[in-house]
């Protein structure tokens, strides 16, 4: 797969595929579903409550790069400089992985797969997928909100990606690349940062009432976003009346997809 630079004035972080009409989807349970629904807001919670421990932290292999440096550095002033920097950035990527970060994610496939259902929600059962594609994503997004393909990188020897040979990645490495374990997820996330968040949108940033959690959850067109709604195999009659009433009062019910 070719990749290129968004066609959107995002961080060079940030490659998508050539292909900005390819499918990705969001499993959900039905909560999550309904307040979608309900609220027309896309849920971007903090990356320190994605689940993944490593989510946000320094790979060993960057470790190991800054130690290669230092080690090829003679000078005693050169030295003390990179100790400085490298002390730094630790120290930055660590706070910056608690409340910083401001995180969607999509699974890109251009076919429903199976076996996400049970990968990516709690009750496979009483879940929903929505479909939509990486343009209709970035045309109901802000311009300060970044969308890029995941990295997946072996953490425990590989640094972080640095474009054009350039030696220090940028910060948003942290959040955009995650443990190869993870490359079955073929992950799109949608990524703010809190200093962008506060200048430009506090208004969609929360306290989500149910979950006392901090999150950014701008506003969203759904006709725009949502291309069809898909349930489980076995999902019962009672949930698709559900989910069905709820798109009913959108007008949104033709996306149904049973």
């Amino acid at each position: 797969m070719n990749l290129t630079l968004s066609l959107y004035p995002q961080h060079p972080s940030f490659l998508l595929p050539d292909n900005l009409d390819i499918k990705i989807w969001r499993y959900m349970d039905f909560d999550k579903f309904e307040w979608l629904i309900n609220e027309k807001r896309l849920f971007m919670a903090s990356s320190h409550n994605l689940g993944d421990s490593k989510e946000g932290t320094t790979a060993q292999g960057e470790h190991k790069r800054w130690n290669e440096w230092l080690q090829k550095t003679k000078i005693n002033e050169e030295r003390f400089i990179v100790e400085q920097n490298y002390g730094k950035i630790n120290q930055f990527a660590q706070a910056f992985s608690k409340n910083y970060y401001f995180v969607n994610c999509w699974h890109m496939n251009e076919e429903e797969d199976p076996s996400r259902w049970s990968d990516f929600v709690n009750y496979p059962d009483e879940s929903v997928a929505i479909r939509t594609t990486i343009r209709n994503l970035q045309s109901c997004m802000s311009s300060w909100i970044n969308i890029g393909m995941v990295k997946y990188i072996d953490h425990s020897k590989d640094a972080f990606y640095c474009r054009e040979g350039t030696f220090l990645p940028n910060f948003f490495e942290w959040i955009i690349s995650k443990d190869k374990f993870f490359e079955y997820e073929k992950e799109i996330r949608c990524i703010v940062d809190r200093l962008t968040i506060e200048r430009e949108d506090l208004v969609n940033f929360f306290i989500h009432i149910k979950t006392s959690k901090l999150v950014y959850a701008p506003l969203l067109d759904l006709s725009q976003l949502i291309l069809s709604v898909h349930f489980p195999s076995n999902a019962s009659k009672s949930h698709k009346d559900s989910v069905a009433r709820l798109l009913r009062k959108e007008n949104l019910e033709h996306l149904l997809k049973i």
